[in-house]
């Protein structure tokens, strides 16, 4: 804040912001009171000059008023001069002293006004400097509109954008990313020929964690007492009773249409012991699987594998990406 004096500035604002205003009335104040000293001075000088003009002005004074009969006539009778001649000196020295004083006055009264109007440029003259420093003071202190300060902040900060805010950026992603696999997405490499020709060896596959209801055909991921992953097609759900004849998949009497499977299917695979009793019921939480290579997968129709837990599924197959081989 510029330093000028607090009375020549206004009152602070109702918003509280210093948005003081400089009061122009103050200048025209000291205009007035200067012009008005400056006229009472003049008075006063050329009042004092006519009083002193009259009372030496020659064709008023007498020689009576400034010396009597008797003082006149013992000048005459010491310096033996005639009375008229003393008379016709005093009244020349009157005169010239008259004159005299009158061109004082007329010189001071002059001085007066010239003063006058010195006062006057210079009250003049500090107004101006005055509003011009004000008018910086203002233009250097009055509160910016605050759109136009965002609007500045917002401009600073796309400008000061750098490799930091960046990183930020990628990190967030990046932790985005780590926690959607983590909790809702998983991935998985099949291995092995029991889903072909559908599902390859080397092929990745995305399945979704969240997943807990099943139905016929959808596509698992499942853990193994051998802490293996296996991928394998849902044919039935609790409560299904599913039965193998004369190579055809049946559940709850209905045949199973899968896609892409056109092998006949067996009620055992061949070289793998303990085959399970058919006709079967799912249990509750469970749902029995197949692999679509019937003739070589191992899977529920075997009690190594049986029917699969639901707490043991890893989750439901969405979305495959095919090895580069295939």
């Amino acid at each position: 804040m510029s330093n000028i004096p607090e009375d020549i500035m206004g009152k602070e604002g109702n918003d509280g912001l210093d948005t003081k205003k400089p009061d122009f009335g103050i200048f025209e104040k000291m205009e007035k009171e200067l012009g008005s000293e400056a006229d009472s001075a003049f008075d006063e000088v050329k009042t004092a000059a006519e009083k002193m003009a009259e009372v030496m002005d020659p064709a008023e004074v007498s020689v009576e008023k400034i010396m009597d009969s008797r003082t006149r006539k013992s000048m005459e009778d010491t310096m033996e001069i005639p009375a008229e001649k003393i008379t016709d000196k005093i009244e020349d020295k009157a005169a010239a002293a008259g004159e005299k004083i009158k061109e004082t006055a007329g010189d001071v009264a002059e001085k007066a006004e010239d003063a006058k109007e010195k006062v006057k440029d210079a009250a003049e003259n500090v107004k101006e400097k005055a509003g011009a420093l004000f008018s910086k003071a203002e233009a250097e202190d009055a509160p910016a509109d605050p759109r136009s300060v965002l609007e500045d902040k917002i401009q600073n900060t796309k400008r000061k954008k750098g490799w930091h805010l960046l990183l930020i950026e990628v990190i967030v992603v990046v932790l985005a990313v780590v926690i959607t696999f983590t909790l809702i997405l998983g991935s998985s490499t099949v291995k092995g020929t029991s889903m072909e020709p559908n599902y390859f060896e080397g092929d990745r596959v995305l399945y979704l964690k969240l997943a807990s209801n099943f139905e016929q055909n959808d596509v698992i991921i499942f853990h193994t007492e051998e802490n293996r992953d296996l991928i394998k097609r849902v044919i039935a759900v609790e409560g299904d009773v599913v039965d193998i004849d004369d190579g055809e998949v049946l559940v709850n009497g209905t045949p199973v249409e899968s896609i892409n499977v056109s092998q006949d299917t067996e009620k055992s695979v061949s070289g793998v012991s303990d085959p399970v009793d058919f006709p079967l019921t799912v249990k509750e939480d469970h749902v029995f699987v197949l692999g679509d290579n019937r003739s070589v997968s191992i899977d529920s129709r075997t009690k190594k594998i049986g029917q699969i837990s639901k707490k043991d599924i890893a989750g439901r197959v969405f979305y495959m990406m095919r090895s580069k081989t295939k």
